[in-house]
């Protein structure tokens, strides 16, 4: 049945409650976006500035691919809500036709 939890979910689950992930995600988009000002700053008190296109592309792409990173987890985390409301609503009429 489409609403039986795969192991996916069940990773996703486990994974909703660490902390760590989240902070560990939180430290490297901070550490990118203090490198990029780094670089920026050096490539432009240089005059590189081909360079500094070159760095603004890599960033911009990065950024890219972090943003639909972060919409699949979303949508994952949606299709796991949606089979839970699921369970517990068919959990909820089966109690009650029993009772």
């Amino acid at each position: 049945m489409g609403d039986q939890l795969t192991d996916l979910d069940r990773i996703l689950i486990e994974r909703s409650s660490d902390l760590k992930v989240t902070g560990k995600r939180i430290q490297w988009v901070v550490a990118v976006a203090v490198l990029l000002v780094a670089g920026a700053s050096f490539l432009y008190w240089r005059g590189s500035y081909r360079l500094l296109l070159g760095l603004t592309i890599l960033y911009v792409l990065m950024t890219t691919l972090e943003k639909m990173s972060y919409g699949a987890f979303v949508l994952s985390y949606k299709k796991l809500v949606t089979k839970l409301a699921k369970q517990v609503i068919r959990l909820e009429k089966d109690r009650a036709e029993s009772s």
